[in-house]
Parts: structure tokens; sequence; C-alpha cells
């Protein structure tokens, strides 16, 4: 039986016609490219399933003064002149009204990954597993920087590289979902025999 909608709802659906709604395909893309995600689940959440790799920590609780390039409070390692960066909650709902906050603060191009974590993780896209987060007595939640964990890859020869790497290892993995760079890769590398793929990784 289908609930009737409610205010939620319409708040949810205005929320995301306002801002850029990635698969998680898309959303690692744009990581490996420069964007940065942020995190916005809870620490219990993050210690249980794990973190994107490169991702900063921002609880949803103080995102907003983090994020607010004026706040006396905002994290000094969000940088918005390299890329609008990308939320990411448990399952893609409290993103979409985080990122359409944030746009009237005036933040353009913020993105959300459709389906959150849960969705990166079940696409088999990088998940790493961190120790739990220790704040000294005058530390500050959703201050930290991305320390301990790799960060995105520049555009370009690297990027590529880094294509032609996953796509030899899982071409099943990014479908139809993939960049018109990453299928152009895929195409490509179709007729390569594995003696000639190892020997491409290798040099």
């Amino acid at each position: 039986m289908l609930r009737e909608a409610c205010a939620a709802d319409a708040l949810l659906e205005e929320a995301r016609r306002e801002i850029v709604r990635l698969t998680p395909v898309e959303a690692h893309e744009r990581q490996l490219a420069g964007a940065m995600m942020i995190d916005i689940r809870s620490e219990s959440a993050r210690e249980r399933y794990g973190v994107v790799p490169g991702s900063v920590h921002v609880p949803r609780t103080v995102l907003e003064w983090r994020l607010d390039s004026a706040s006396p409070w905002a994290n000094p390692h969000i940088d918005f002149d390299r890329a609008p960066p990308i939320l990411l909650c448990d399952h893609g709902w409290s993103s979409s009204l985080a990122a359409s906050t944030l746009r009237r603060l005036g933040h353009e191009g913020i993105g959300d990954v459709i389906g959150g974590f849960e969705e990166w993780s079940a696409a088999g896209l990088p998940v790493v597993h961190v120790e739990p987060e220790s704040l000294a007595a005058n530390e500050l939640p959703g201050m930290a920087s991305p320390a301990g964990l790799p960060e995105p890859r520049k555009p370009g020869v690297e990027q590529r590289a880094h294509w032609e790497a996953v796509l030899r290892e899982r071409p099943d993995r990014y479908g139809v979902e993939a960049s018109e760079p990453a299928r152009a890769t895929l195409e490509a590398l179709r007729g390569v025999s594995a003696r000639d793929m190892l020997e491409l990784g290798s040099g």
C-alpha cells in the first residue's frame, strides 16, 4: 500500500530540483577529477561501514558553519575553487536537503550521491576503513582534513591511466553509467588480448 505524500516529500522534491544529482559512478568520476567528497554521515556509520577514500567528514549538524567561507568556524581544508563539492549521506536523502541548503549559502553546482553510501558500496567503488575520530578537548567536529586517505587524482593522463586500469580489472563495474571517456576506453580495450593488457598495465 502506497503512503500519501507528506510535506517532507515536497521539500525533498523541491531540493532535488535545485541541485546536481549524481550516480555513484558519476560522483566517483568527479572526485577523481578533483571534486571533494563531503561525508555527512554519523561517526558510528563511518566506523561500521567504512568511508570513501579522500572524503572529508563534516557531520550534518555543523555542515552550514563548516562550509560557509565567511564563517569563523569554516573547515579550511574544503576547496570550493577546485570544483563544487559532492555530499554523501547513508541513503541519498538527507544529502539532497543539505545540498539545497548549501546552494542557498551561495554554492552553485553542489551535488549529492543518488542512493548515498549504500549504493556507492554496492557499486563496488572504493571504500576504506579508518580508526574512529578522537577529538581533543579544544577540537571542533567537522574540521578534519582527508589526511591519511588518498587524494583524488588530477584530470588528464593520470585519470586516463586510472580508467584503463579499472576497466581492465572490472569492465562490468561501470557499464552504461560510465562517462563518455570511460566508455570510449572500454570500447578501445575490447579487442585487446589479455597478454597485451598485461603489457599495457606494466608499461
